[in-house]
């Protein structure tokens, strides 16, 4: 049976730099970012940054059990807190969802 494997993940929506109309979601994953691995994607909306995200995810949970790392506890969605290092003038949207993968 199939483990699953759930993080927080914040979702910022920004106004696409280069294109009006367009927007892009960055995504970060704060409990995984604390203990320093690589815990962020993006995409062109938000279907796309969901399915990044979950790739991303994927590879840091076998990346750590390949080298011993000890993964940190997941926090509830309520104590994520929004990067204040994240600021912009295109941003105008944040979510914070659960996202989940099974191995």
């Amino acid at each position: 049976m199939k483990k699953e494997i759930k993080y927080a993940a914040v979702f910022y929506y920004e106004h696409h730099y280069a294109k009006k109309g367009v927007y892009q979601v960055v995504v970060r994953f704060p409990d995984l970012l604390e203990v320093g691995l690589p815990a962020f994607t993006g995409g062109d909306s938000l279907e796309d940054a969901i399915a990044m995200a979950k790739e991303v995810l994927e590879m840091i949970v076998e990346y750590a059990e390949e080298d011993g790392i000890l993964l940190p506890d997941p926090s509830p969605l309520d104590k994520i807190q929004i990067d204040p290092g994240f600021s912009s003038t295109s941003l105008f949207r944040i979510l914070v969802e659960h996202v989940s993968i099974y191995l």
